[in-house]
C-alpha cells in the first residue's frame, strides 16, 4: 500500500465514526498534532494519546464528517490532504464547515506523524465564541 492508499484508509474508518480502525493506520508512537485553539487541541504523542483526543472530539460533535477535494503526494512519504470538516457542535447545537489542510507522514506503511491546519472562524462561531475585528 502506498503512503496515499495508508492515508484513505484512515479517511475510510474516519467516515465509520471506526476510532480502532483510525488507530490501526497509526505508528505506536504516532505524533499528532491538533490546532491549539480547539477543545484538547496541540500535540497528542502515541496512538493512546490521539484515542483519548479522538474520543473527546467524539464528545464535542453530534455530527462529524471530513469531504476529501484533494490527496497531494509529497516526497518523503507526506502526503497532503485538503477538504472541510462539517459538525455540529454538541453544547450549542450549532453546524460549522471548516476548509481544512492535514500534513500525514507515512512510514512502513502507517502513519506517523500528522499536522492539522483548520480555518477557525466557523467552528468558533459555532462554539458560541463571538468573534470581533481589531
Amino acid at each position: 500500500m502506498n503512503s496515499v492508499d495508508v492515508v484513505k484508509h484512515l479517511y475510510d474508518a474516519f467516515s465509520r465514526h471506526d476510532i480502532e480502525g483510525i488507530l490501526q493506520t497509526l505508528a505506536k508512537d504516532v505524533d499528532w498534532t491538533a490546532p491549539q485553539f480547539i477543545p484538547d487541541g496541540g500535540k497528542h504523542p502515541g496512538r493512546e494519546a490521539v484515542r483519548k483526543h479522538l474520543e473527546a472530539q467524539a464528545r464535542l460533535y453530534t455530527e462529524l464528517s471530513v469531504k476529501v477535494t484533494e490527496y497531494l503526494s509529497l516526497p518523503g512519504g507526506r502526503v497532503l490532504v485538503a477538504g472541510n470538516i462539517h459538525g455540529r457542535i454538541a453544547t450549542t447545537g450549532l453546524a460549522f464547515d471548516a476548509a481544512t489542510i492535514w500534513i500525514w507522514t507515512v512510514q512502513g506503511g502507517v502513519i506517523t506523524r500528522v499536522e492539522e491546519f483548520l480555518d477557525p472562524t466557523d467552528l468558533m462561531l459555532a462554539m458560541g465564541y463571538q468573534l470581533r475585528a481589531k
